[in-house]
């Protein structure tokens, strides 16, 4: 059995990878829901750098979902593949993330700052998009962080099985106590129901078109602009 198996590190600019040893993780199983089946360490490396694959080929696919929120609200996460684009909406807020501005939105007011180019290949700010939703939805980099971390604790039992949700292939894992969440054939959040940083989170995929509809990638139109870059320009 190899020592090192390699899984993911959000951080890490065009691939998400990383090392965990054989010892943090070989106390751990995961159970297959279809077949009954327990895996141990490549069982779970594998699963979660599958997940970790389709969120790098997510990064350069066009879509727009839309999800129904646990409150009633809605939700869309747009995304043009290039060039690279990721707008975030939701009835208490917006952010956005282009080539060279962040747009972060209460239904007020939009604040537009300029994205540093040193950050050309992180993931969106998980922060922002927890204000603008209200605590009401999770980016799936954030899931396959969660997710991650419980790989990690021995103590831990991750289910998985496959599906669909709003007409696309879903592989989902539940934690146990902790959250379940689905991931999509191109990388996209279809579930999430758990609990982060003290609030509850339910959010489903209801459609998803495999396009950037519609024009998100700015400030909301009724909205107090409030331009901090330092040279606007239009990507």
């Amino acid at each position: 059995m190899d020592t090192w198996v390699n899984l993911v590190d959000m951080s890490a600019p065009g691939r998400r990878t990383a090392l965990f040893t054989a010892a943090a993780l070989a106390a751990v199983t995961l159970t297959g829901c279809a077949a009954g089946t327990t895996y141990h360490l490549r069982g779970r490396a594998e699963l979660v750098n599958a997940l970790a694959a389709r969120l790098d080929h997510h990064d350069a696919t066009s879509y727009t979902a839309t999800y129904r929120l646990g409150d009633g609200s809605t939700a869309t996460v747009t995304v043009n593949g290039e060039p690279k684009r990721i707008a975030y909406t939701f009835t208490t807020g917006r952010y956005v993330r282009t080539g060279t501005t962040i747009v972060r939105c209460t239904p007020t007011v939009c604040t537009l700052d300029d994205r540093p180019t040193t950050q050309a290949k992180t993931v969106p700010d998980v922060d922002a998009i927890d204000a603008a939703s209200a605590h009401r939805f999770i980016p799936a980099e954030q899931v396959l962080t969660l997710l991650m971390r419980a790989a990690e604790d021995p103590s831990t039992r991750l289910a998985r099985s496959t599906g669909a949700l709003a007409g696309q292939s879903v592989t989902c894992v539940d934690v146990p106590g902790s959250f379940r969440s689905c991931i999509t054939g191109t990388g996209a959040l279809a579930s999430f129901t758990g609990t982060v940083g003290g609030h509850r989170v339910d959010a489903s995929l209801v459609d998803y078109q495999p396009e950037a509809l519609g024009h998100p990638f700015g400030p909301s139109r009724t909205a107090r602009i409030d331009d901090r870059r330092t040279a606007p320009t239009a990507d």
